[in-house]
């Protein structure tokens, strides 16, 4: 650290760390350069080209540069670019340091000429990257031209994809009837590619069936465009706008897009900014965690999911707020629905009596066979509230679990008692379940845990009986096989790093 205040002649003062060892071992090893330079000069050492033992003229001018620099507090624009050709305290006889800190001993200078010379390479380095950084912006500009979006949809604009790429990247496609799957997610399109993907659209309405453009900075108006040319095509079937800032200000032109697109089959809104403002939607996968969903909008969901005309096969509300309060209207649709095959409300707040009421309708559904109660992994990050389950509800989850159409369980961390995870264990042995995720969050070391072994070759078993063309328990568990329990099969239409880390949502 340099301090300069207070100082008459300026001379910088250098505070080595508190615990004192870094000033020792420059002491330490300042000592032993100086028993090693009883001779007037030193030979050469690896990666030093210059002079080891400084003529007197050198010496002089390295000491009224480096005596500038300290004087001036080492303002980038007093540090010339030459002070790098300094030779460091190793490579230099000690004696140089003495005209740059006169006051100092011999010793003492030596670390102070190394250290305020650290700092000023420091400074020329910093100055030439932000020069080299300056140049390939400028470069960068020059071949992407300006972004038309900038004053009406401001954004960082740094990186090696800037957002006017995406009309060269349409332009390019233009001729191409090949590619029938679109993943440009996290690209920040934003305005500009909100104009120029419904202008594609417009052009080839039979050419895309998916669009992945979550992460894209998507608002409101450009949201508006999009939708304007996705509901004249009768190719798109699967829409992924997660992760940009849509607003309840979209809700409207959502309605649109899932009411007037003909043939969409999944759309993924996670993580837009909805808000609880309801909704009433017919679709057949529906991505709605960490939205803000509330108790209003779980409301919409359930007037949907009791609707006769309601098709919905996945319904994914992670990580919302919605309560034992919300969960008791989507108990009372789930009771009269008979699309659902996926439903998904980990860490939305339950406790034992929101997740006993919807265990029991979703123990007599036809075809349920995927749910998740567990814990959601954007918990934390937007502030909700894991479930907590109980023995109380355990006579709900083991007529869950012994429901015949069963495939998939995910309790996630409960607050069951040994006993009841081990009654819920023997449950899972005897049930069609094929994957099953649960482990108590208190652990206690006088508690014998139960052996999983009878859960294992259970869960084996199932998988050789309702899923023959799996090689082993572990290709499934791992593979697209366990995947589609929990995800419908347009997943597999998105399927990138990108995609899959941001679908974990």
């Amino acid at each position: 650290m340099f301090e300069s205040g207070g100082n008459p002649k300026g001379i910088m003062t250098i505070v080595a760390p508190d615990d004192g060892d870094y000033l020792q071992s420059h002491v330490r090893g300042l000592k032993k350069n100086l028993s090693n330079s009883e001779s007037p000069s030193v030979g050469p050492s690896v990666g030093c080209s210059q002079e080891v033992s400084l003529t007197p003229q050198r010496k002089e001018s390295s000491a009224k540069r480096l005596q500038a620099v300290t004087d001036q507090g080492f303002h980038p624009a007093a540090v010339p670019d030459s002070i790098t050709e300094l030779p460091f305290r190793k490579f230099a006889s000690p004696i140089a340091a003495l005209p740059v800190f006169p006051q100092f001993t011999q010793i003492k200078a030596g670390i102070h000429y190394e250290l305020a010379l650290q700092r000023a390479r420091r400074v020329v380095r910093e100055r030439q990257e932000e020069e080299s950084a300056r140049r390939e912006a400028e470069c960068q500009a020059a071949e992407q031209g300006e972004w038309r979006g900038q004053e009406e949809d401001p954004v960082f604009l740094a990186g090696p994809s800037g957002p006017t790429h995406v009309e060269k990247l349409f332009d390019a496609l233009d001729r191409n009837t090949l590619v029938t799957q679109v993943l440009i997610g996290n690209n920040v399109i934003s305005a500009t590619g909100a104009r120029r993907v419904p202008r594609f659209i417009a052009e080839h309405p039979d050419r895309f069936e998916t669009w992945y453009l979550a992460g894209n900075h998507l608002c409101p108006p450009g949201f508006k465009l999009l939708v304007d040319a996705m509901v004249k095509s009768p190719r798109i079937t699967n829409i992924w706008l997660k992760q940009n800032p849509l607003t309840p200000d979209s809700v409207d032109n959502i309605v649109r897009l899932i009411t007037q697109t003909p043939n969409l089959r999944t759309l993924d809104l996670q993580n837009t900014e909805l808000g609880d403002e309801g909704v009433d939607v017919p679709l057949r996968h529906f991505y709605l965690s960490a939205n803000g969903v509330g108790q209003k909008a779980a409301a919409g969901i359930a007037a949907y999911l009791a609707h006769p005309a309601c098709k919905l096969e996945s319904l994914y509300i992670a990580a919302n707020p919605i309560g034992d309060a919300g969960a008791v209207p989507l108990a009372d649709a789930l009771k009269s629905n008979s699309s659902l095959l996926r439903f998904n409300m980990s860490s939305t707040g339950l406790t034992s009596t929101g997740a006993s009421a919807l265990c029991t309708p979703l123990g007599t559904h036809p075809r349920i066979m995927s749910v998740e109660l567990g814990v959601a992994n954007t918990t934390k990050p937007f502030g909700q509230r894991y479930n907590h389950i109980d023995d109380r509800a355990i006579p709900h989850l083991i007529a869950l679990i012994q429901h015949p159409p069963m495939r998939h369980l995910d309790l996630g961390r409960t607050a069951l008692s040994a006993a009841s995870l081990e009654a819920i264990m023997a449950a899972v042995a005897a049930s069609n379940l094929c994957e099953f995720q649960a482990h108590r969050r208190r652990k206690h070391n006088h508690v014998k845990r139960p052996s999983l072994l009878p859960l294992r070759c259970a869960l084996e078993a199932n998988v050789k009986r309702f899923f023959p063309e799996e090689e082993s328990y572990e290709s499934f568990s791992e593979g697209l096989g366990a995947r589609f329990l929990y995800s419908s099969e347009d997943l597999r239409l998105t399927d990138s790093t990108s995609a899959r880390r941001t679908t974990a949502i």
